[in-house]
């Protein structure tokens, strides 16, 4: 999900891991970087910079993780390294384009302030 609430995005996703494996946070880093980024409401340690991408290492299993960070005013367009199976989105005033009729996200996902 993404939420926007102020001047603050919020995006909690539910990651199913088969085995050790690195999930890319939505981004890229030059566009968009967490100021926080939490596994199952614990800090998440792994974290590295790769070909613009923030990655965030995950143990096998499922877990939930919350990056939360400063959106920008002009609005962002943040690239899904790894498709959600369904997005959901709340944020008076913005507007989300990159979403499917059934729910799926498109590559990249547009925040953008209606105008007018």
């Amino acid at each position: 999900s993404l939420d926007v609430s102020g001047d603050t995005l919020t995006i909690d996703a539910e990651v199913h891991a088969a085995a050790l494996t690195s999930w890319p946070v939505p981004g890229p880093a030059a566009a968009w970087t967490p100021s926080q980024v939490t596994v199952g409401g614990r800090p998440g340690a792994a974290l590295a910079r790769h070909k613009g991408m923030l990655w965030l290492r995950l143990e096998p299993g499922v877990h939930r993780v919350r990056a939360q960070g400063h959106l920008s005013p002009d609005g962002l367009t943040l690239q899904l390294g790894a498709s959600p199976t369904w997005v959901r989105f709340a944020g008076e005033g913005w507007q989300l384009e990159g979403v499917r009729p059934d729910g799926s996200a498109e590559r990249s996902l547009q925040l953008l302030v209606p105008v007018g």
